[in-house]
């Protein structure tokens, strides 16, 4: 997330053995998640790996355990046998993409069925579990609600999936150069606390193109500035080159890249506040995301369901807030083809 001098902080944990990963995640599928955490500075636990592993800055720390779980586990068996866990299904139709690149599935059908279109600046407009598009949570948690399980299905090998919480959206005018002001911003992870569970670290922003696909202009991202995660406001983003003639539903970056670096050492956005266009775009539309991660949930085969055990495994526990937007990005896509899959989430109040 910075781009220039140290890292703001680094994980207290030791690398994780990198053959062992590749027994559980596949080749292609570990090669892919380096690439996509590299300059990435915020931690987020990976799925379908047996003890404790988070993928961070382009490499993997933690331990590999062998599935063993662990011992301080009554509270959370109480709740989850006394009604507080819930399920969620859903299936998507991921959309033809390029090698390397990420594609979003938030107007993908079919269940949930496609994503609302953002709202225009300035204010643009949060997303909350009942936007058409975000994955149904079928009741408010009378405690706090997190994730502990999950599993997906995809048709083609070597894909990793993003879990994230789709905080807000606005939708870019493209017809010019001008800096646009941005006055709208998320209502959740707005806490400049680095121990609350709503913290700005770790907000990524994203560039998507929504349902039309862009001209062959080339353009950039330029002129952009933010609130970070200290509240401090004024930051500057880093320029990000765009896509001339970005294909529906992948993101306008260049390759391997899923989320907009941030200046210096800063690991999360709290808002955007101005952003420009380096070239007049004719037609096209693009949705600028604020979006906080959650787990990645790698896909190494094909049609084969891959659970992930995050209490046995990762012990992550992700707080889902009861108004959270879950969605998912394809991170870094392994081929061109589009892509189905099948998907559950489990979670547990208490």
């Amino acid at each position: 997330m910075y781009k220039n001098g140290k890292a703001p902080y680094q994980l207290k944990m030791a690398s994780t053995h990198a053959a062992k990963l590749e027994q559980w995640l596949g080749k292609e599928c570990l090669e892919n998640l380096c690439k996509a955490m590299k300059g990435y500075y915020w931690h987020i636990p990976v799925g379908n790996v047996p003890g404790n592993v988070l993928a961070y800055n382009g490499d993997f720390y933690g331990e590999i355990r062998g599935g063993s779980g662990f011992s301080s586990l009554s509270d959370l068996i109480n709740e989850s046998t006394g009604g507080k866990q819930r399920k969620a299904y859903f299936a998507k139709v991921g959309s033809t993409g390029v090698i390397g690149v990420t594609n979003s599935l938030w107007k993908t059908g079919n269940s949930p069925p496609s994503g609302t279109n953002a709202s225009n600046a300035p204010l643009g407009n949060i997303v909350s579990g009942t936007s058409t598009g975000a994955i149904p949570l079928d009741f408010v948690a009378p405690d706090t609600r997190h994730l502990v399980g999950a599993g997906a299905m995809a048709s083609v090998a070597g894909n990793n999936l993003l879990l994230y919480d789709r905080l807000w959206q606005v939708n870019k005018i493209m017809t010019g150069t001008f800096v646009e002001s941005i006055t709208g911003a998320p209502s959740r992870y707005q806490s400049t606390t680095g121990t609350a569970q709503d913290y700005a670290g770790g907000n990524f922003l994203f560039f998507e193109v929504g349902g039309v696909a862009l001209p062959a202009t080339a353009h950039n991202w330029v002129s952009g500035t933010y609130v970070n995660q200290a509240g401090t406001a004024g930051q500057r983003l880093p320029t990000l080159t765009g896509n001339a003639s970005a294909i529906v539903n992948r993101l306008d970056h260049p390759t391997n890249q899923w989320y907009a670096p941030l200046f210096g050492t800063d690991v999360g956005i709290k808002e955007l506040d101005t952003i420009a266009l380096s070239a007049a775009v004719a037609s096209g539309e693009i949705i600028i995301v604020i979006g906080h991660p959650l787990a990645w949930m790698p896909c190494p085969i094909a049609n084969l369901w891959i659970p992930f055990d995050l209490v046995g495994t990762t012990f992550n526990l992700a707080r889902i807030f009861d108004d959270a937007a879950l969605a998912f990005l394809e991170v870094g896509k392994p081929a061109t083809g589009a892509t189905s899959y099948n998907m559950e989430l489990t979670m547990v109040s208490g």
